[in-house]
């Protein structure tokens, strides 16, 4: 019923469809995302590279133990086990 109503209210067809296309927003194109799979995979293992050097780094590295109260190993036992490594 709606569209009849809406019909008659315009002299002819084309007239009504000049008004459907002014009021209608032109569609606007989609902008395709460019998958850059060479470019992840290269920031990726540049990250892996430098968590490995920052781990292995002097920082992490074991220069001082101390030990107190062990009744089971001798000191000279377990400075060999850690220091080892």
């Amino acid at each position: 019923m709606k569209n009849r109503i809406v019909e008659d209210e315009f002299e002819n067809k084309d007239d009504l469809k000049k008004k459907v296309r002014k009021t209608k927003k032109p569609r606007k194109k989609k902008k395709r995302k460019k998958k850059n799979y060479l470019l992840r995979l290269f920031v990726i293992i540049v990250v892996s590279v430098g968590l490995y050097y920052f781990a292995s780094s002097e920082m992490f590295d074991i220069d001082k133990v101390q030990i107190e109260n062990n009744q089971h190993y001798t000191i000279e036992q377990i400075k060999d086990k850690i220091m080892r490594g």
